[in-house]
C-alpha cells in the first residue's frame, strides 16, 4: 500500500481497517496496472464506487500488502 501512497485507517464504529489515498481514482488504477492488476468490474453503491481487479499467476516482487487490494473509494 506505500506504493500507493495509502494510510490505514479505522473509523470509529467499524471493526476493519481501510487504507485511504488522496490520488485520484484513475491515478490508483494506472499504478496498479504498472504492478500487473486488471479491472474487471466495477459496481456503484450508494456514494462508493467499487473495483473488482486480478492479477494473473506469476513471479512476484510484490510485498504482502500488495498481494491484499481491497480498494474502496468514497465520494
Amino acid at each position: 500500500m506505500q506504493y500507493l501512497g495509502a494510510v490505514s485507517m479505522k473509523t470509529l464504529g467499524n471493526n476493519f481497517i481501510e487504507y485511504r489515498t488522496n490520488d485520484p481514482p484513475r491515478i490508483v488504477l494506472d499504478k496498479l496496472e504498472k504492478r500487473g492488476y486488471r479491472v474487471l468490474s466495477t459496481a456503484g453503491i450508494g456514494s462508493t464506487f467499487v473495483w473488482t481487479l486480478h492479477k494473473e499467476d506469476g513471479p512476484s516482487k510484490l510485498s504482502a500488502d500488495d498481494n491484499n487490494m481491497n480498494i474502496r473509494n468514497t465520494i
